[in-house]
């Protein structure tokens, strides 16, 4: 049973920590060693309970480091995600990076919010860090969204709910998938698209593709079921996504034809 100091040292280590999560701060123990005070850059100083800072470190929420005889106490990558599952009280809050995008509709232009880790190959599209490069380029990156499009389209994801569909007894009874003449023509061409796509990377590398792009599975849980070296699964995946970037948009033929490098009759033999 939770009682109401626990319930109130809970709100207010929540409430510190949502402070670390903006300012780094320096922390002074009291004079008579009870309790700390953190001090944030613009903010005036703040009492810490010694039992809160404990668990803090305990549970690896904080860091303290030492730098010039002061202490620097500052948030970790757990802190943030306590925060984040707290705050929100959602435990998928921590794994979801929201950003704002726009996109056109017709004639109009919408803001929109989407999840840039809903998949595996945003991490891999985007740069961490000053100076480095994103291992997938812009075409690689798309061309795996668009196949993902393609599937969500052509219905062939698991199902995870009961089936409403009064016609699922025509094709195998409970659990069986519903005949093809039931598909709207873009689930039809959807899943066209998406066999020609696999068709054009090839059985080697299309299974690969199809487990990131499509049920967004990551790169360690590839390596595991394949049995793969560790950090073998970006390679192929790179590789599976530069094909199938190729097939979406290949590469133009030149029409030109060569220029003529010599004249001769229609007799004419050259001497060997």
């Amino acid at each position: 049973m939770i009682t109401n100091k626990q319930s109130l040292d809970h709100r207010r280590s929540l409430r510190l920590l949502m402070m670390l999560a903006k300012h780094q701060a320096i922390l002074e123990p009291s004079a008579d060693g009870a309790y700390y005070f953190l001090y944030f850059e613009g903010v005036r100083r703040v009492k810490c309970d010694k039992t809160i800072l404990t668990n803090w470190i305990a549970n690896e929420l904080v860091s303290v480091a030492l730098t010039a005889d002061v202490q620097k106490i500052s948030i970790t990558e757990l802190g943030r995600k306590h925060v984040i599952r707290n705050d929100e009280n959602d435990y998928a809050a921590q794994h979801r990076v929201i950003e704002t995008d726009h996109i056109t509709v017709g004639d109009c232009i919408q803001s929109v919010k989407r999840n840039i880790k809903e998949s595996p190959l945003s991490g891999l599209y985007r740069a961490y860090g000053a100076g480095k490069k994103a291992w997938l380029s812009s075409a690689e990156f798309d061309a795996g969204e668009r196949l993902r499009v393609d599937f969500e389209y052509a219905q062939l994801g698991p199902k995870i709910t009961a089936s409403w569909d009064p016609t699922a007894h025509l094709n195998g009874g409970k659990g069986g998938r519903r005949p093809s003449q039931t598909f709207s023509d873009r689930a039809i061409g959807a899943r066209t698209r998406m066999q020609r796509a696999i068709d054009a990377v090839g059985p080697e590398l299309s299974g690969v593709l199809v487990d990131v792009c499509c049920f967004l599975k990551g790169m360690e849980d590839i390596e595991r079921e394949r049995q793969w070296p560790r950090r073998s699964a970006k390679l192929m995946l790179k590789t599976a996504l530069s094909m199938l970037a190729r097939h979406y948009n290949p590469p133009q033929v030149s029409t030109r034809t060569s220029k003529p490098r010599h004249w001769g009759q229609e007799d004419y033999r050259p001497e060997m």
